[in-house]
């Protein structure tokens, strides 16, 4: 069947399975949302749409979709441009995502910057750029605020590196 993930409405549920596929079961239907091996989906604070990467593995282009519930709909938000994708994102409102941007291809394309983007108008703005040496790898939600999850690297080859994090709040993030 697959591993349930949320209530939608009183009649819609979310699933993502085992063979990596996005699907909405409806009045006893399923409806396929992606097949293309998304990430896990991001649901909204009021759970009316979600967000979610495809395709989702190592050195593939993905892409950053984002599924309206009401309206039964699936929209691109940020598609890869420059050999730059999207790693990961978080809901902050019902509004705004905060994604990871960064490098494709290569041995350090672990994470990257930070932006937010407005789902409602599409605009995207740079929030938090990395040094060269480090790159922003997780962003958890903890209350009313983010804990983002950094790498700074120790030697000149970007093998070696340490991990550390900082916590910023909401209504930080809002007020750029």
């Amino acid at each position: 069947m697959g591993k349930f993930i949320e209530t939608l409405s009183s009649d819609q549920s979310l699933y993502f399975d085992e063979y990596n596929s996005i699907f909405i079961e409806k009045d006893d239907n399923k409806i396929i949302i992606n097949n293309n091996t998304p990430s896990m989906p991001i649901i909204s604070p009021n759970k009316d749409k979600f967000a979610y990467i495809s395709p989702f593995e190592w050195e593939q282009l993905g892409s950053l979709y984002l599924y309206n519930t009401t309206t039964s709909s699936s929209d691109l938000l940020i598609e890869p441009s420059e050999s730059n994708i999207p790693k990961d994102a978080i809901w902050i409102n019902n509004e705004y995502l905060l994604v990871i941007i960064g490098h494709a291809y290569g041995t350090v394309s672990t994470g990257g910057n930070l932006y937010l983007l407005n789902t409602t108008t599409r605009e995207i703005t740079l929030f938090r750029e990395c040094s060269e040496e480090q790159q922003f790898t997780k962003i958890d939600l903890i209350n009313d605020y983010l804990n983002v999850t950094v790498i700074t690297y120790q030697d000149d080859i970007f093998n070696e590196y340490t991990e550390s994090s900082f916590t910023i709040s909401i209504d930080d993030i809002l007020k750029k």
